[in-house]
C-alpha cells in the first residue's frame, strides 16, 4: 500500500509540489480516451465529482465521462475493473452501475472481495473511507434511486428541503452524480 504524502511536500531539488497521485497531474484538455484510461487505472484517489476549494469538476470523473462516452465502454471498465487500483475498480463499479446494470452485483462482489480502505475525496477534503462503505453504506440515512431516477428527484419523493443524506454507488447516488457532472 502506498504510504501518504505530505500534501505541502516539495521536491528538494525543483521546489515543485510533489504529486499526491497520478491524476494530479497536468493534462492536455480534452482529455483523449488513452489519457482517460491511464487515469483511472493509476489514480489512489477516489474522488467525487466536484472537488478543491473552487469545487471544480476531479479529473477523475472527467476521465470517467470519456470512457463512458465509448462504443466499447462495457469492456474498458471491464479492464478497469481487472486491472486498476482500488479507486479506479470504484469508478469501474459506477459503470456498470449506470451502463450493466445485470452484471452490476458480479462486479461489486469483485471489488468487494479486495475490499480495504480507499482515499476518497470529498469537496477539498481526502479521507480514507471503507471500500465497503463507498459500495453499500450502512447508514439508514443512505440514497436508494429507483432506475432512471434521479438524485434531486429522490429528495424531493422521500426527503424534506433541506435534509441531508450519505451517497454511496449501490444506492445509485455516486453513479448519477458522475454521469451528470458537468
Amino acid at each position: 500500500m502506498p504510504t501518504k504524502q505530505n500534501p505541502n511536500a516539495v521536491d528538494p531539488e525543483t521546489g515543485e509540489p510533489l504529486r499526491r497521485d497520478f491524476a494530479d497531474r497536468e493534462f492536455p484538455q480534452p482529455l483523449s480516451r488513452e489519457t482517460a484510461f491511464q487515469v483511472l487505472l493509476n489514480t489512489e484517489t477516489f474522488a467525487d465529482a466536484y472537488v478543491g476549494y473552487a469545487g471544480t469538476k476531479s479529473v477523475q470523473v472527467n476521465a470517467f465521462q470519456v470512457l463512458l462516452a465509448q462504443q466499447d465502454a462495457k469492456a474498458i471498465f471491464a479492464d478497469l475493473l481487472n486491472r486498476a487500483n482500488t479507486a479506479g475498480k470504484l469508478y469501474a463499479l459506477c459503470a456498470f452501475y449506470s451502463i450493466a446494470p445485470d452484471e452490476y452485483a458480479a462486479a461489486a462482489q469483485r471489488v468487494l472481495r479486495s475490499a480495504g480502505t480507499a482515499d476518497q475525496q470529498m469537496g477539498c477534503v481526502t479521507d480514507d473511507r471503507s471500500v465497503r462503505e463507498v459500495v453499500r453504506c450502512s447508514d439508514p440515512n443512505t440514497v436508494q434511486l429507483r432506475r432512471g431516477e434521479t438524485v434531486k428527484q429522490w429528495f424531493t419523493r422521500v426527503k424534506p428541503p433541506g435534509d441531508g443524506a450519505m451517497f454511496d454507488i449501490s444506492g445509485g447516488a455516486i453513479p448519477e452524480s458522475f454521469r451528470d457532472a458537468r
